[in-house]
């Protein structure tokens, strides 16, 4: 990766040199390419909705970065997230003509998935590591996954997995565990998926055909940030964005682990998955998806059992999914949890909520009884 220093031209050299990642050495195809997207990358994305032409998206992002010579070279990293993002939905995981101009058989999608339980997957589904789950190896590599931009120092690393030994005997375990950790990255990944050393720090290197659950959600989720409006027909534009960026969210961030180094990201995804999901399931209602509205929000409960707007967007589904009396019982169930773990009352907004659909409840009952007649019948 390049310095934050470097400049457009060194900007430039790095895009083509991740570029022959996907061309291989034919420098002749390269050019032509990239004179060709350069031409095609005014196009907006909405034009490339098809499955079939996500890498032109991808190539799209690439040739904008060249044509405006970006000289952040964070934005050059953002660009590389998209591309890994954008290659892996290709379908099949098979490049079109435009990219598989080396006649090499393309790898299959690989994705490192830090939401939930930590795991490697490819096409077929989780890829069994029986012989590093759960040693220091594992841990090392969920450390550098979630570092995965920038290098973790050696004496870092150490501190972090083996914080009870002397430097001495941490330098001669991590050799090891490195050691096993690239023996079996090298059998599952073909090579692209490497641990590399530099300057006296371990970083995780990744090629294009890698895709990070985080990196995608955080894609995914920058996108959309539309708020529902009331009535809305037809969902926003970005909406399919959002909702692909909540159903990315499979737990809490590397939730197999109680470590203090991934607190802070656990927290910050968590808190960027609920306003995320909140957004998912407020549109959900708006457009007479109830029931779909009420799941996201008790997936917003399962992560924040005290997040009452939560509780309100479940309350409001299950009235319109005609079960008025369960929604009073959820609004019981979250007062008690409440006054139990916080020693607070329902904010106001939730008890007229629970106030008014207890009014409709007797408004119905009275309608379905009829007048009230307990006095007899009127006199002439």
């Amino acid at each position: 990766m390049l310095a934050d220093s470097a400049g457009p031209e060194a900007l430039s050299d790095f895009l083509r040199a991740e570029f022959l990642e996907l061309f291989g050495d034919n420098q002749t195809h390269l050019d032509a390419t990239l004179k060709s997207i350069s031409v095609a990358a005014d196009f907006a994305v909405e034009h490339c909705r098809a499955a079939s032409l996500h890498t032109v998206r991808c190539q799209q992002a690439w040739a904008s970065a060249i044509a405006a010579q970006v000289e952040a070279s964070a934005h050059a990293h953002r660009l590389l997230e998209v591309a890994r993002i954008e290659i892996a939905r290709v379908p099949g995981r098979q490049h079109n003509s435009v990219l598989n101009i080396s006649g090499r058989d393309a790898p299959s999608a690989l994705r490192v998935c830090l939401f939930g339980e930590f795991e490697l997957q490819d096409q077929t589904g989780p890829i069994e590591m029986h012989t590093l789950r759960g040693t220091k190896s594992w841990a090392i590599l969920q450390l550098l996954a979630l570092h995965r931009k920038s290098p973790v120092g050696r004496d870092a690393l150490i501190e972090a997995i083996w914080p009870e030994v002397h430097p001495d005997e941490g330098r001669r375990r991590l050799h090891q565990a490195i050691y096993a950790l690239r023996q079996a990255l090298n059998s599952v990944s073909q090579g692209r998926l490497m641990i590399e050393f530099s300057r006296g720090a371990y970083r995780l290197k990744s090629s294009l055909e890698i895709v990070f659950d985080v990196e995608e959600f955080e894609l995914l989720a920058g996108r959309g940030g539309h708020r529902p409006d009331s009535g809305q027909a037809d969902p926003p534009p970005r909406f399919g964005d959002m909702r692909r960026a909540e159903q990315l969210y499979r737990g809490d961030l590397l939730s197999d682990i109680e470590a203090e180094w991934a607190d802070s990201e656990r927290d910050r995804l968590r808190r960027k998955y609920v306003n995320v999901a909140c957004d998912v399931a407020e549109q959900l209602f708006a457009i007479g998806d109830a029931a779909g509205s009420n799941e996201v929000w008790e997936r917003v409960r399962q992560r924040d059992p005290w997040h009452e707007a939560a509780t309100r967007g479940i309350m409001r589904s299950l009235v319109k999914l005609g079960q008025p009396s369960l929604a009073l019982r959820v609004f019981a169930d979250s007062a008690t949890q409440l006054d139990r773990d916080l020693g607070v009352k329902p904010s106001r907004d939730t008890v007229v909520l629970h106030d008014s659909i207890m009014d409709n409840i007797r408004d119905n009952a009275q309608t379905r009884r009829g007048p009230d007649r307990r006095n007899g019948p009127p006199t002439s």
